[in-house]
């Protein structure tokens, strides 16, 4: 799936590029977060690159609303069948 999304990225599939996300500056796992690790695949240069959207994001709303990027209905039927184990 990420490679699918990398090579997407790279032939210009996403054309929505209106929220701004720059991946050093992120609130999650930063690309260079474990200079210490051996790197198997490094992130390709496409995958880098900042987006200059201008589109605002409501991190409080997104997170009251989402659940790791699930909507909740969908993360909740994932959390039912791990029950149901």
């Amino acid at each position: 799936m990420l490679r699918l999304i990398e090579a997407r990225v790279q032939n210009g599939f996403y054309q929505g590029r209106s929220i701004w996300f720059d991946p050093m500056q992120s609130e999650g796992a930063r690309p260079d977060d474990y200079p210490d690790q051996p790197v198997n695949r490094p992130v390709s240069p496409a995958m880098l690159q900042v987006v200059n959207g201008t589109q605002y994001y409501d991190r409080e709303r997104v997170q009251s609303e989402y659940d790791d990027g699930l909507p909740l209905h969908v993360s909740q039927r994932i959390y039912d069948l791990f029950d149901s184990l």
